[in-house]
């Protein structure tokens, strides 16, 4: 359902509207469309899609006005609304969503995308007032609740990142020959691609053969197609760039490998979704300790955690992985049985409570899942 197809009437029971950056037709690759499709799919699916109001942002500079009538009808006709702006549609929405939240008593939770709000806020200050005001704000970690309550805010619960998978994931019982790694992740440098690239180039140079191989897939935007063309222009046939995944594909392939690599720097990482998909797939998680990496990996346990940018440490990793095979199946399967935090059939029931929206036909639609 669409706001612009409702008439302004009194707000219906249970009725919920998320506004957030859907991508209008575009493939979810990026992370923030990716997470609003699955919470609007995932409402939709335990409230019944007439209960659930969509509207997308994504229109906003394009479409101002006609955008702003749609959140507003939608406020109007709802008895919640969930939010999941970035940084540019907090800083000039958050005082829309405010006003109608008064004006038409509907609840306001603002669920957040990554993990760049607290450093958000120190360089906004003004704006920490009005997130006070939501009734919820759900954040994907720890890390953030305890900066964000140094901050005063007491309005905070964790919403940690979540996919659909199936629970049963076949586990890939031997260490391939050569050892098969995979990085999934936006093309930008501070994913940590080059890191990652260079590591496997490295190790196989000093070994004389090849050691590990190394699947590259994401997006590349236009103005970082020149980058990535640099560093993939002299790279041996062991790595390998597949361009874009499909996020229904991303399980699958991944499961093809033996670890994933996430060498991230990105300021704005939060809890990376891309670890939950390879704990789907039975796969550990070779990362740097970033952000809220150590909260999502269990280091010797679901993988490995390397300082930042440590080029020697990411060796030191890749090498003690296949000088212990029997410790890489096991971490395997920790990686497989951790993915059962992270479903959404255990994340979803939660929120709806979160929400105010477990009620009886609520638990119906979902309590045989979790």
């Amino acid at each position: 359902m669409t706001a612009e197809s409702l008439p302004e009437r009194p707000a219906i029971e249970g009725r919920v509207v998320l506004v957030g950056n859907f991508g209008g037709d575009r493939p979810g690759l990026d992370g923030q469309i990716l997470r609003t499709r699955l919470v609007a799919r995932e409402l939709e699916k335990r409230l019944g899609a007439d209960r659930v109001i969509r509207v997308d942002t994504h229109r906003l500079p394009r479409h101002p006005l006609a955008t702003l009538s749609a959140i507003r009808s939608a406020f109007a006709a709802s008895k919640v609304a969930v939010i999941m702006p970035a940084e540019r549609g907090l800083r000039h929405l958050l005082p829309f969503y405010l006003y109608w939240r008064r004006r038409f008593g509907t609840r306001l939770h603002y669920l957040v995308i990554g993990g760049w709000l607290p450093d958000f806020l120190i360089r906004n200050p003004g704006l920490l007032r009005g997130i006070g005001e939501c009734d919820g704000v759900h954040v994907q970690s720890r890390r953030m609740i305890a900066r964000l309550e140094a901050m005063g805010l007491v309005n905070l619960a964790w919403l940690p990142n979540f996919r659909d998978f199936p629970r049963q994931v076949r586990v890939f019982e031997r260490m391939r020959q050569p050892l098969s790694l995979v990085f999934l992740s936006r093309m930008i440098p501070e994913k940590g691609a080059a890191l990652a690239v260079r590591a496997v180039e490295e190790l196989n140079a000093e070994a004389g053969h090849e050691r590990f191989t190394l699947d590259l897939y994401g997006p590349v935007a236009r103005s970082h197609r020149e980058w990535l063309d640099t560093l993939l222009a002299d790279v041996s046939p062991a790595i390998r760039f597949l361009g874009p995944l499909a996020p229904e594909q991303a399980i699958a392939r991944l499961a093809g490998h033996d670890a994933l690599l996430f060498p991230t720097c990105y300021a704005g990482e939060g809890f990376p979704g891309v670890i939950v998909e390879a704990y789907a797939a039975g796969i550990p998680v070779v990362a740097s300790d970033w952000q809220d990496n150590r909260e999502v990996v269990d280091e010797g346990r679901t993988g490995l955690l390397f300082p930042v940018g440590d080029i020697a440490a990411l060796k030191d990793c890749l090498d003690w992985l296949t000088t212990h095979p029997e410790a890489l199946q096991r971490m395997k399967h920790q990686a497989s049985e951790a993915a059962g935090d992270y479903h959404v059939d255990n994340v979803m029931p939660g929120l709806l409570v979160a929400l105010g929206l477990a009620g009886d036909d609520v638990r119906r639609i979902s309590g045989g899942h979790a």
